[in-house]
């Protein structure tokens, strides 16, 4: 795990909500808060859509979250104006396709069932933007390759997008 404050919040703060580079990460949960806060639970209700739905999201999915792209517009109406938010706290998981290559990609030794995911947690307090890595497994294992070639992603990602960060730990 890593913790970096990102010291250019705008140019982050735009390609989350403005860009594509997050779109299809999943979202596991939401918190705006300006005049009150808003909170968004990413979890996909399966019972909304019918069983020909060609918008339901796939069964497989190892998350069962929404993709980022299909909330982002609602966060970012939240979000803008002439007030900066007093806070918003987002937890993204890296795209569930998009796992088993990575783990191959990195040859990290982990069985890709034991892996619930690839984390990213981004939290502004009204005066910093801090973003925090994480792996989430199904059980415990003493190999680290995962986290650590999880941290060199988010920030090669990071770093394309031009932030300028600072490395908390």
């Amino acid at each position: 795990m890593i913790a970096l404050r990102i010291l250019d919040i705008k140019k982050l703060t735009a390609a989350l909500l403005i860009g594509n580079v997050f779109d299809d990460y999943a979202l596991m949960e939401a918190q705006i808060t300006t005049f009150c806060t808003f909170q968004i639970d990413g979890r996909i209700e399966r019972d909304f859509y019918g069983s020909e739905d060609e918008d339901a999201p796939p069964k497989d999915d190892r998350i069962g979250c929404v993709r980022w792209r299909m909330v982002k517009e609602r966060c970012f109406d939240l979000i803008k104006g002439k007030r900066t938010p007093l806070s918003f706290r987002f937890v993204l998981f890296y795209p569930p396709e998009k796992t088993d290559a990575f783990l191959e990609r990195d040859d990290i030794t982990i069985r890709p069932d034991i892996l619930n995911g690839l984390c990213i947690n981004l939290r502004y307090d009204g005066d910093n933007l801090l973003l925090t890595t994480g792996t989430s497994m199904k059980t415990f294992t003493a190999d680290r390759s995962c986290d650590l070639a999880w941290d060199r992603e988010v920030l090669r990602l990071i770093t394309s997008l031009g932030a300028e960060t600072e490395q908390l730990s």
